[in-house]
């Protein structure tokens, strides 16, 4: 998961951090990196399975760019039971609402009863 961190402040913003911050004032301004979401959403795409798997299980993480790719990561399960399963595991680390609204999963239509 190193590499994944190391790549994550290799993408820093400064601008980008610093206009967030604001966004999110209940999170330590520490834990930002200042990533942009496009940059993510490549690197969740880029990720071979094994890799997210060993991602997602490694909680917690130390910033708010690694929450959003676990959010993406999570948004990609097809498996209802394996989608509960990682959110159940990952809802305790979930402090703001960037991180929540990255969750979107649209491959679970079909269970919007039991989602709700």
């Amino acid at each position: 998961m190193d590499t994944i961190k190391e790549y994550l402040l290799s993408q820093q913003d400064i601008k980008y951090r610093d206009f967030t911050l604001p966004l999110i004032p209940n999170v330590d301004k520490n834990s930002f990196i200042g990533v942009r979401l496009p940059v993510i959403k490549k690197l969740a795409k880029e990720l071979d399975n094994k890799i997210k798997s060993d991602f997602i299980s490694s909680l917690p993480h130390k910033y708010h760019e690694e929450n959003v790719l676990h959010s993406i990561i999570l948004s990609s399960i097809k498996d209802y039971d394996e989608f509960i399963n990682y959110v159940n595991a990952f809802l305790p680390y979930v402090n703001n609402w960037a991180v929540c609204d990255s969750i979107c999963n649209k491959y679970l239509a079909k269970y919007k009863p039991e989602l709700l």
